[in-house]
């Protein structure tokens, strides 16, 4: 039992092993993954919002390896528009736990993995304020960097929140 009240069990992991087996030999594993990640992603970006305006990470920091697995997992996928964008979700749902007690190093360089190469473009065409949102975890995660390094990242990513008319994140890249 967990500090929230719930039950967290942990499997063997002979059953961990044996049950991907079956689900190998089901057929099923894109279509099960696919619905990991997305329900990780779902929740996980109500828990980011929730960190970021409380300060609280414990459920963020409870879910660390589901949700870094689901970020390994797209990170390591063929670039294309899903797989990209579903790294920065990741990315970005880990954000307040990453710019706030680190590891800081790996942080930064996974922002720029997804920000730079084929990632990067993919995102800059097809999720251009997913793009601007990992943008501004840069400048926060990254305050000893001079300005003059992060401004055409921010005015980047000030396009497309102003395109997108997310004037929140425009505020905040402002």
């Amino acid at each position: 039992v967990d500090e929230a009240g719930n039950r967290r069990y942990l499997a063997y992991e002979t059953i961990r092993e044996h049950a991907e087996l079956e689900l190998d030999r089901s057929g099923h594993r894109q279509e099960v993954e696919a619905r990991y990640e997305r329900w990780f992603i779902t929740a996980g970006e109500v828990w980011a919002r929730e960190a970021w305006r409380t300060g609280d990470t414990a459920v963020i920091e409870r879910e660390y390896q589901e949700i870094f697995a689901v970020l390994e997992r797209a990170k390591h996928r063929p670039p294309s528009s899903e797989s990209s964008a579903i790294a920065a979700q990741a990315l970005l749902v880990l954000a307040p736990v990453l710019s706030t007690r680190g590891p800081f190093e790996a942080f930064s360089i996974w922002l720029s993995e997804l920000m730079t190469g084929a990632h990067g473009a993919i995102l800059e065409r097809e999720h251009p304020l997913l793009l601007g949102r990992l943008i501004e975890a840069t400048a926060s995660a990254s305050p000893w960097l001079p300005g003059a390094f992060l401004q055409a990242d921010l005015r980047k990513a000030l396009a497309a929140a102003e395109q997108a008319k997310d004037f929140d994140l425009a505020s905040r890249v402002q």
